[in-house]
């Protein structure tokens, strides 16, 4: 017996329990069923939601931790590339990039935990084309409340310090305020056994019902979620506070955190494979060990910054608009006398604006001006960044030059002293600026140095009248292969420099003819190097210049 023979009663009653994906499937399947139900634009967002949550075509469900306020998810595995959220706008399954962070790391915008009856949803549609407005039930609504107010109250970082001072007498009054939220984990205990827990025990039922609260609470307000372009649209991008939020034309938004180990990196990930050469390690940030010729790069997380082309209306990462968020910051100060002030709000939008005012992408630059000065364009930010590094590892080079066995010394003695300050005034480069770079006859200078200064301690280890450990075999191998670690560096960095100027058409090649689906992984990711993602210094987004969250 075919369906479409059954009363419309009947229909209509198995219709509504279907889910999201079920009710556009029946829709499809032909006309008669494609007028019953007459499928609006809520119910194919409603079908994309529930698509998003399984892993064919949503991908993974991020595993955010509910405990922390403020989300830094782990955006460097591979896995992550691979998720989809729903944009419920303009319906499309998209990735990380083209979200706002709170658009996808909310508690109320996440995908659901597994454990949340939102992973098998009824369809919301119902037979009646026009009906009334179903009333609020009042007593849910209330409980929602509730409920939000405990798993704030339960992530608050406040309570978590006070937490771990039980001797304190208001100790006594978080066991009430748990109480007085809901807590179930508390009921039936009284002050002095919560005084009497452990601190860490407390932290576990914290834990356990934060989890719990975020399993219902997660994913209940996807319906409003939006991606950038239709927030865009809607005037629905809210400036940010940090000052790196571009103007009305050109509106930018801080994106995920990829991982990188230096700003050249992170500008121009790849630009090895293009201009024929590998860009050297990263010495600056390197940590070297004392007595061993080992070395360890450790990759820094930096947040990746979306801007919208006022030409093409695409959505790029920053580095496609040859500008730096540095640059953007620094719209927000003046110098006078030699110093920086705080310029006020609209000094600062007009700089902005000025920076901004001729900003599109590398393809609309290239279709405007040619490959050629799109090249030479970003040739002369390349020099900078390079010139940069060159600073950077000259002073490392100068630093590793001075920090030999002398602290091992004592240097109180009067017949060392002067011939140590003789040894340094051989080398002309140590009396330089910081920002000063290495020339040849300065490697050359810091060569001799290394030798004399090795000749010296072992006439300083052969007197017995300094006492001091003896001379350490492994500890001199290893001084000497970090600077030679550096001067390879420095020679290979300025080669770099060379080619960039021989050879723009590389340049415009590596920003024009790159694969843009690659840029998350195997570009900005992986970047030709191994990475070690449990020792990534993330800290360094808070301090440097260059990120502003």
């Amino acid at each position: 017996m075919p369906l479409e023979s059954l009363p419309t009663e009947l229909l209509c009653s198995c219709i509504c329990l279907l889910d999201p994906i079920g009710l556009i499937s029946l829709s499809q399947t032909s006309k008669h069923f494609r007028q019953l139900i007459n499928p609006q634009k809520r119910h194919f967002a409603e079908r994309l939601l529930q698509l998003e949550t399984i892993e064919e075509y949503g991908g993974g469900t991020p595993r955010l931790r509910p405990r922390h306020v403020h989300l830094a998810p782990n955006c460097y595995r591979h896995e992550w590339h691979d998720i989809r959220w729903a944009c419920t706008s303009c319906l499309r399954l998209l990735p990380h990039r083209c979200f706002r962070n709170s658009s996808i790391l909310k508690l109320a915008y996440q995908k659901p935990t597994p454990r949340s009856p939102l992973n098998d949803p009824l369809t919301t549609w119902e037979p009646l084309a026009y009906k009334a407005r179903k009333p609020k039930v009042e007593e849910e609504e209330a409980r929602k409340k509730q409920l939000r107010k405990r798993h704030h109250f339960c992530v608050t970082a406040s309570i978590r310090r006070r937490l771990s001072a039980p001797d304190e007498p208001a100790d006594v009054e978080i066991l009430d305020r748990f109480l007085e939220h809901g807590v179930e984990e508390f009921n039936g205990m009284d002050h002095e056994m919560f005084l009497s827990m452990e601190t860490w025990d407390k932290t576990l039922l914290i834990q356990f019902e934060t989890d719990k609260t975020a399993a219902e609470l997660s994913g209940t307000n996807r319906r409003s979620r939006k991606c950038l372009e239709c927030q865009y649209l809607r005037r629905e991008l809210r400036p940010e506070s940090h000052g790196a939020d571009g103007t009305v034309g050109v509106p930018i938004q801080a994106n995920r955190m990829v991982l990188f180990y230096s700003e050249l990196d992170r500008y121009f990930p790849g630009l090895g494979n293009c201009l024929g050469q590998e860009i050297p390690l990263v010495v600056e940030h390197m940590y070297f060990m004392a007595d061993e010729q080992t070395h360890q790069q450790t990759p820094i997380a930096w947040t990746m910054w979306m801007v919208r082309c006022p030409e093409c209306t695409r959505w790029k990462e920053l580095r496609d608009f040859r500008v730096q968020v540095r640059d953007l910051l620094e719209t927000r100060y003046g110098v006078e006398g030699g110093r920086r002030y705080l310029l006020h709000q609209d000094e600062s939008r007009e700089k902005k604006e000025e920076l901004l005012k001729d900003a599109c992408c590398n393809t609309c630059f290239a279709k405007a001006n040619g490959r050629l000065e799109l090249g030479r364009a970003l040739g002369r930010w390349l020099e900078d960044l390079i010139d940069m590094r060159l600073e950077q590892v000259s002073l490392r080079l100068k630093g590793e030059a001075r920090n030999f066995h002398w602290d091992r010394v004592q240097l109180e003695s009067e017949a060392l002293g002067p011939y140590l300050l003789a040894l340094r005034e051989t080398v002309s480069c140590f009396g330089r600026g910081q920002n000063s770079i290495l020339s040849k006859n300065d490697i050359r200078q810091l060569k001799g140095y290394r030798a004399r200064a090795v000749r010296m301690w072992e006439q300083i280890d052969k007197d017995d009248d300094f006492r001091r450990p003896r001379l350490n075999e492994e500890g001199l191998g290893a001084w000497g292969s970090r600077h030679e670690l550096c001067e390879l560096v420095l020679r290979k960095l300025k080669s770099c420099k060379m080619l960039s100027k021989k050879n723009p058409e590389a340049l415009a090649a590596w920003a024009l003819d790159r694969d843009e689906s690659t840029w998350d992984y195997e570009v900005e990711g992986a970047l030709t190097r191994k990475l070690n993602y449990d020792n990534v210094w993330a800290g360094e987004r808070s301090f440097r210049i260059d990120s502003a969250s």
